[in-house]
């Protein structure tokens, strides 16, 4: 189903959301109270307990707001400042957050008695900046942005709350073990007008252990053919050596064992390494009914979508630019089930837009909030849609530029 106006439509009947004024509310300010942020980063929202997470980067902390009121609820310090957060499970009762010195922690969340415990035996060492985490329930898989290495790691865990081991989980990269290399040298390139993208790229077997390496045109020896909505790209100018977290080489030798475990238990295990060579990988949300994943590539300013189980890269979404459309160093992305549209925080263009998943077209473009004062959009960095909503859809941004703030926003039909 295609929604509303292609790339640079000026065209108001061409827009879904013609029909539509958005009504926005703000809360918090810069400071160091309760409530208030010094550069909120990542956000999430806790659907069945009816609240926001929000990773509060250099006040160190987690605040917790409810969803309805707004009004602040509890916090909790973390180790480092926070960059990324998700849910572990259905239930929300556990959380995964990625902070600046390179770990990922867990805590356990109990709203009911207001406790909030860190579960020392379940901190993964990355080793690289994460800015992006989501996961997926029904499979245990955490899939993690690496912003240094280029890459998105895909972590088993078993989410047994019972763990009581003191283990420390280390994550090093594995480039080479059952390789299998995406070329693009014969690229189908769609115009961001066009309603259906195909993709005629051939389905490589994976198994466990393996990396998936989108490489450049020029070094590539396939000859499977990518459907991309997007202009052709080279990335040989940018490609390196993917390098393990503590800056030695890579494990060249083929691992069919079960050596890859991340600690001594085996409760936590790498799957599988995305290497996106020469791409800064930050955003991340997954369709686990159409088996997809989206990262926000801000180097090359669109989104890289792949398959959420053979991590085949299917297509690109968007491309660099200043219209409406186009994007200029994508951060935070959310995906919205109800009518698979992608949400994306369109950071140097200081604008929310949101594109239809499937075929890459323009839904709508937000650059005013709807708030009272102030309702330009300054530098948002992440993002969180309330789907369940029964009035009507709720977007969630943090603004880590000026502002300090969390910005609600809803379309209210005229």
């Amino acid at each position: 189903m295609v929604f509303g106006s292609t790339f640079g439509s000026d065209s108001a009947s061409d827009n879904a959301f013609s029909n539509y004024t958005f009504l926005g509310q703000q809360f918090g300010k810069c400071g160091n109270k309760n409530g208030e942020f010094q550069f909120p980063h990542d956000i999430k929202l806790d659907l069945k307990n009816s609240l926001i997470f929000i990773a509060d980067y250099y006040n160190k902390r987690i605040q917790i707001f409810d969803l309805k009121s707004k009004i602040y609820k509890y916090s909790f310090n973390v180790p480092k400042n926070p960059l990324a957060i998700c849910f572990t499970d259905k239930n929300y009762e556990n959380l995964y957050i990625s902070c600046k010195d390179q770990n990922i922690y867990k805590y356990s969340i109990n709203i009911n008695n207001n406790k909030f415990k860190k579960l020392d035996d379940c901190t993964i060492e990355i080793g690289d900046l994460v800015n992006g985490l989501a996961m997926d329930f029904e499979n245990h898989h955490l899939y993690v942005t690496c912003e240094k290495e280029g890459t998105v790691k895909v972590i088993s865990t078993n989410n047994n709350n019972n763990n009581n081991g003191n283990n420390k989980q280390e994550i090093t990269s594995n480039s080479t073990s059952n390789d299998s290399t995406i070329g693009v040298d014969s690229t189908t390139i769609t115009s961001p007008r066009t309603s259906n993208a195909t993709n005629n790229s051939t389905n490589d077997s994976h198994t466990n252990n393996s990396t998936t390496t989108i490489t450049s045109p020029r070094n590539s020896s396939s000859t499977s053919t990518t459907s991309i909505i997007s202009p052709r790209r080279s990335l040989s100018a940018l490609l390196s050596p993917l390098l393990s977290p503590r800056g030695t080489k890579s494990n060249n030798n083929n691992n069919n064992n079960n050596n890859n475990s991340l600690s001594s238990d085996g409760l936590t295990t790498l799957l599988h390494t995305i290497s996106l060579k020469g791409m800064f990988p930050i955003g991340i949300t997954l369709d686990t009914i159409n088996k997809l994943i989206f990262v926000s590539d801000s180097g090359h300013h669109n989104i890289q979508v792949f398959h959420l189980e053979t991590f085949e890269h299917l297509k690109s979404i968007s491309k660099e630019g200043k219209l409406e459309g186009y994007l200029k160093s994508p951060h935070g992305i959310d995906f919205n089930p109800k009518n698979r549209s992608l949400i994306v925080c369109d950071k140097e263009n200081n604008r929310i837009q949101i594109f239809n998943s499937e075929n890459g077209e323009l839904i709508s473009c937000h650059e005013h909030s709807g708030c009272a004062s102030d309702g330009e959009f300054h530098e948002p960095r992440y993002c969180a849609i309330d789907y369940l909503n029964s009035n009507s859809t709720e977007i969630y941004v943090t603004e880590f530029g000026k502002n300090h703030r969390v910005i609600a926003f809803k379309p209210i039909k005229l």
